[in-house]
């Protein structure tokens, strides 16, 4: 038979022979059909886990996978060119749990066997692929769980993967080329089911499979969920599905486009024989949209060595103790015999048993009592007669200073006030300030003047009356640091205006006074002495000018 008999024939050998020639390059770049699968420890198949068990747990799995016209090409004449009608592959994997937190694994995929429909007759097609066994690429992941407890309801883990160019160069099983890939995984549980959901991106060269229309290849988003639920009480039986999806985000293909979507939606059967850590898992379902590697519909048997470890209990504070018997959770504490200090931090030394710890305790050998401030707290309480007149401190209107007892409860206890001399003037106006030799009185804690304080004031009265020039005096109130800042304050203030309101009585032009309270803030002497906070509750004369500023 020759080319004139059959017109036909020779260039379909021509395009045969063509096609052959250019088969050693038509992968040049290689293109992987291989489907991207969970790790060996997970129990799902294309969709991770967020959890980790294990301490140190070495996990094992490999599967058989059949897919249906995983490859197509629409030619110019829209003609379907099954470039893989069949492919039957394998994969085997280890993981390493380590720590409840941390997951190592790896994985070798290997293409078995493959099918192809014969070229279409006239049309520039790409070669068919071997249908012999090759190699895919193999592939590594890094995930940590960062977010709740290995027992935890609710996990976020975050996994880092890469691919390295181990399978047949120029094929469908290969990219040639290292790529990497990284996802965010939150997953949870109920009673009787777990979930999970996952995000991410994976890098791919961009590539072109010329048709009517192209695929166009190139880096990914992925996003899949999955759900599994037990059908037993001992969770020995599981059934779930599972549905994820990549789209090509380079390369100038449309987000979503199928022909640069790959997709898949599979119902999961899972079964552990008697509890043992065997484990055979199988998934059946459609594939979603016509990337490389899509399929019609996929089914996957997978037979796996997986122990069943329970996560250990949860420990908020980290100090080895479970939160169901630690009796202080939060905070990280020692073992105890005492159940109601198991776990709790050991208690802070206190030598005299009052409750208050020795750090703070300022009689850290003395029983007492709390007061606040710092050179009395945990100190005994004062006895009731603290100046030692003989009257006890409840009827002792000057408890603080020695005194007669008198008939008047506004000065009973209280000390006479001494006689004014020649030679120690009461009031006396020295430079910018009136010096007063006697200090005001008040009651205990108020800012009621006693009557003791007349003599001092009527002497402050007449220095300003023989000083018509001094336009401004500001009156002073101090105390010691007995109380807090806030109380100190606002009674030093109380008692600088009970001294301007006596004055003001007294025929003092009240234009002339400014009455100002300073708390503690200004100490004469040491607060930690009774003698040195009696120095420091006072009232002083200051000259100021017109405005209240010091002249």
């Amino acid at each position: 038979m020759t080319c004139a008999a059959r017109a036909w024939v020779c260039p379909l050998a021509m395009g045969v022979v063509a096609a052959s020639a250019s088969s050693s390059n038509a992968w040049a770049q290689g293109v992987s059909i291989v489907r991207e699968a969970s790790p060996a420890s997970d129990r799902g198949f294309f969709v991770q886990d967020a959890e980790v068990t294990g301490k140190l747990a070495l996990h094992a799995a490999a599967a058989v996978e059949y897919a249906e016209e995983p490859l197509v090409l629409v030619t110019s004449s829209q003609h379907r060119d099954r470039i893989v009608t069949q492919e039957i592959s394998a994969r085997a994997g280890l993981a390493l749990a380590i720590r409840h937190r941390v997951l190592l694994a790896v994985e070798l995929p290997v293409a078995v066997s493959r099918q192809s429909d014969a070229p279409p007759r006239g049309e520039g097609v790409l070669p068919r692929p071997g249908n012999g066994p090759e190699l895919g690429d193999a592939r590594g992941w890094v995930r940590v769980r960062v977010l709740g407890h290995a027992d935890s309801d609710l996990r976020l883990s975050l996994a880092a993967s890469w691919w390295v160019p181990s399978g047949a160069r120029d094929s469908v099983s290969s990219d040639d080329r290292v790529r990497g890939g990284g996802s965010a995984i939150l997953g949870g549980k109920g009673d009787r089911h777990d979930w999970s959901l996952e995000a991410g991106a994976r890098t791919r060269r961009a590539t072109e499979l010329e048709g009517a229309v192209p695929l166009r290849i190139g880096t990914v988003a992925l996003a899949g969920a999955a759900i599994r639920f037990a059908l037993d009480g001992k969770e020995r039986f599981d059934a779930g599905a599972e549905l994820g999806a990549e789209a090509t985000l380079s390369n100038g293909a449309k987000l979503f486009d199928p022909r640069s979507t790959r997709g898949l939606a599979l119902g999961t059967l899972r079964w552990r024989p008697g509890g043992s850590p065997f484990v055979v898992s199988t998934a059946a379902g459609p594939g979603l949209g016509a990337a490389p590697g899509t399929g019609e519909w996929r089914g996957i048997l997978r037979l796996g060595w997986s122990p069943l470890i329970e996560p250990p209990p949860t420990d908020h504070d980290h100090d080895g103790i479970p939160d169901l018997s630690d009796a202080c959770p939060r905070l990280p504490g020692t073992e105890s015999f005492d159940p109601s200090m198991h776990g709790c931090p050991e208690p802070p030394s206190d030598r005299d048993a009052d409750s208050i710890p020795d750090v703070f305790d300022a009689c850290p050998r003395r029983p007492g009592v709390p007061t606040g401030a710092r050179a009395t707290h945990g100190c005994p309480a004062p006895k009731p007669d603290r100046d030692q007149d003989g009257i006890l401190d409840i009827h002792d209107a000057c408890p603080d200073d020695a005194g007669p007892a008198r008939s008047e409860p506004a000065s009973n206890g209280c000390p006479a006030p001494p006689e004014p001399t020649p030679d120690t003037p009461i009031a006396e106006l020295v430079a910018d300030r009136i010096y007063i030799s006697e200090k005001v009185q008040f009651d205990t804690g108020t800012a009621h003047l006693k009557p003791e304080s007349d003599t001092v004031l009527t002497e402050v009265a007449r220095v300003l009356a023989a000083h018509p020039d001094l336009l401004r005096l500001e009156v002073q109130g101090h105390t010691d640091d007995t109380g807090s800042p806030e109380l100190n304050l606002g009674l030093s203030t109380e008692r600088a205006e009970a001294v301007v309101a006596w004055l003001i009585e007294h025929q003092v032009d009240a234009q002339r006074l400014l009455p100002r309270g300073y708390g503690s803030e200004r100490p004469l002497d040491d607060n930690s002495t009774p003698e040195g906070r009696e120095r420091n509750r006072r009232v002083e004369f200051h000259v100021v000018d017109p405005e209240g500023a010091p002249p």
